[in-house]
């Protein structure tokens, strides 16, 4: 009864065992494509890493180490992702029929062992008659062999679970290596690039100092002219023949003549109408017969209050470079400035109390040449508030009449 009862667990596992062992050769030529997929992948990763870490032991150039390490990087990038993706699972399924295999196959060989033993050892004498052979012997050998069998199984199930740990130790282990060796790399990059940025610092230092003791150098060997940085006119001269002065000290002021600002007030009813760019004439005070075009080049945000109530905005206008006479235009002279706010060429202009006004349409008095007056009905443009351009209606040389400002009492 003993020998049948070891001979069926023989059996079973025998059965087991080739069950899994069909399983597994099944599974693996089903997913035959993704296991060879990951494989591949797995050895370009291991490629990838042995030429990289090759480079930095061989003194490879940074640049190409830098290639080889972003080659790793992407090799392990894809194997990654095709390992969550879609070769996770497959793996995991394989591993487990594995494992099942190699239970049920160590399960067999044990079985096997046992059985064979018991049956050469035992099963002879037992048929023999041997009256020292006691059944209680026979059971108590088999209980013997049931337990070194199970403990065998224990073992091959410890091992199985110390490999799958040691597994993934090694794996733990890899990527902690490889992250310090990057870790490694970076800080040695890091390193490299704070140098050459010392280097460049200290040879921009050098250059800057080589440029000022050539100046020097020059000046003392030179002719003793000043080399003014602009055209212009002298403003101020600081020194006078003879002096003895210090480094970096002003000699003299020069006013650029190509460059003429002025400086205005303008209300806050009226910086609404003002925009950079915008046209504008220029009049100074010691020149009363000469207007100068410039244009608007800021317009200050900041006001500027005088008194309480009254807040205007600071407007800088220059004088545009197809002015001429510039160069006799000082620091500090005084003026005013007209911003154009639009500009009618070529175009008659009246008072705008000559015209009148009704029903829409605008009227003048114009004097004949026999002394009379007759209305004449105008088409107007643009005014400015005190005229008003005329488009059509009259001629240049009319004589319109306009109403008089004074008053009789």
């Amino acid at each position: 009864e003993k020998l049948q009862d070891m001979e069926k667990w023989m059996n079973d596992a025998q059965s087991s065992k080739t069950s899994y062992e069909n399983q597994l050769e099944q599974f693996n030529t089903n997913n035959k494509s993704v296991i060879d997929r990951y494989n591949s992948l797995e050895d370009a990763v291991n490629d990838a890493e042995t030429e990289w870490v090759k480079a930095k032991y061989t003194y490879e150039s940074d640049a190409d180490i830098a290639d080889l390490r972003d080659a790793y990087n992407e090799a392990k990038d894809v194997a990654d992702s095709y390992y969550e993706n879609t070769a996770g699972t497959v793996l995991t399924r394989q591993k487990d029929l594995e494992n099942k295999a190699a239970q049920y196959t160590a399960e067999y060989n044990n079985y096997t062992t046992a059985y064979n033993n018991f049956k050469e050892t035992f099963s002879d004498r037992y048929q023999s008659g041997d009256s020292k052979l006691s059944s209680n012997t026979l059971s108590d050998k088999v209980s013997e062999l049931e337990a070194t069998v199970k403990t065998d199984q224990f073992n091959l199930q410890k091992a199985q679970k110390t490999a799958e740990i040691s597994s993934v130790d090694a794996k733990t282990k890899e990527k902690t290596d490889l992250s310090e060796a990057e870790n490694a790399q970076d800080t040695y990059d890091l390193t490299v690039t704070q140098l050459y940025q010392a280097v460049d610092t200290q040879q921009e230092t050098y250059d800057t100092l080589q440029t000022e003791l050539d100046n020097i150098n020059s000046a003392m060997n030179g002719s003793g002219v000043l080399v003014s940085p602009c055209d212009g006119v002298v403003a101020t001269v600081s020194s006078s023949d003879g002096a003895s002065v210090k480094a970096d000290t002003e000699m003299m002021a020069v006013s650029e003549t190509g460059s003429v600002s002025l400086a205005v007030s303008v209300s806050e009813d009226d910086i609404t109408n003002v925009s950079i760019g915008q046209e504008a004439s220029v009049t100074l005070s010691s020149y009363d017969d000469e207007t100068f075009d410039a244009l608007v080049e800021s317009i200050t945000a900041e006001p500027a209050r005088s008194g309480s109530s009254s807040v205007s905005y600071t407007v800088t206008v220059r004088l545009t470079a197809a002015n001429t006479g510039t160069e006799k235009i000082y620091t500090g002279m005084s003026g005013e400035a007209t911003l154009i706010q639009k500009r009618e060429k070529d175009a008659l202009s009246i008072p705008n109390r000559a015209v009148s006004f009704q029903n829409g349409v605008s009227t003048v008095l114009v004097k004949t040449s026999s002394g009379g007056q007759e209305k004449r009905t105008i088409v107007t443009g643009f005014s400015n508030g005190t005229n008003v351009a005329v488009t059509s209606g009259l001629q240049e040389g009319d004589t319109v009449l306009a109403e008089s400002g004074v008053t009789a009492r």
